[in-house]
């Protein structure tokens, strides 16, 4: 469809300078951190910058015909240019944020499920696909970034280098504590359930200090 055909088109630029400037590393981190991992991701980002880049300024345009002063129409237009260049990335950044707070009111519920999943015999990768897989409705963010540290996991990275994605990706430090526990659960073995209550006590007493 023409659709397709304009997002395979638009994919070659992001390695160019041109598509490199407009989707830079920060906006590509930001795409990662509201869940846009499929490969067309930046390329809608791509297109959606130049799009209110076009398309507000031609708006501020039309009302600029109303306006007497040359000076006052410039600046209208330059305005528009300017906002609809940065409203992808404020839209992102928002998105980030709502997403990153959702992850830290799910990280309780994750602790919670883990410690009775290990508790009825599971393993630790036993348990961490049972709840990327089984638990979308609960915890729709932190499962679906568990479902990708699963993949890297089975990929061949490590535990530890699965897992600090996701910390980072947040920047929890909540989250960074619970990926070296399962580390140390996952490499150590050991009693499993006192740590994991222990953990989620601190994080209840976190957020009634909160």
């Amino acid at each position: 469809s023409w659709k397709e055909r304009i997002v395979n088109d638009s994919s070659h630029w992001l390695d160019t300078k041109f598509g490199q400037q407009l989707v830079a590393e920060e906006d590509r981190a930001l795409l990662v951190q509201c869940g846009y991992q499929t490969s067309n991701s930046k390329t809608y980002f791509l297109l959606a910058r130049i799009g209110f880049s076009l398309l507000l300024p031609l708006l501020a345009m039309l009302v600029g015909v109303f306006i007497e002063n040359g000076t006052y129409k410039l600046m209208l237009v330059f305005t528009a240019f300017v906002v609809g260049f940065l409203a992808p990335k404020w839209f992102l950044r928002r998105q980030a944020a709502k997403r990153s707070k959702q992850a830290g009111k799910e990280l309780l519920i994750l602790v919670d499920i883990l410690g009775l999943l290990q508790g009825a015999g599971l393993g630790m990768d036993q348990s961490l696909q049972l709840i990327a897989r089984d638990f979308r409705d609960v915890m729709p963010v932190l499962a679906g970034e568990l479902e990708m540290a699963n993949r890297l996991h089975v990929s061949g990275r490590t535990r530890e280098q699965a897992l600090s994605r996701m910390s980072e990706m947040f920047r929890s430090d909540a989250l960074a504590d619970l990926a070296a526990l399962i580390v140390q659960i996952d490499k150590h073995g050991g009693a499993v359930q006192e740590p994991l209550r222990q953990f989620g006590e601190r994080l209840r007493e976190q957020r009634r200090m909160r």
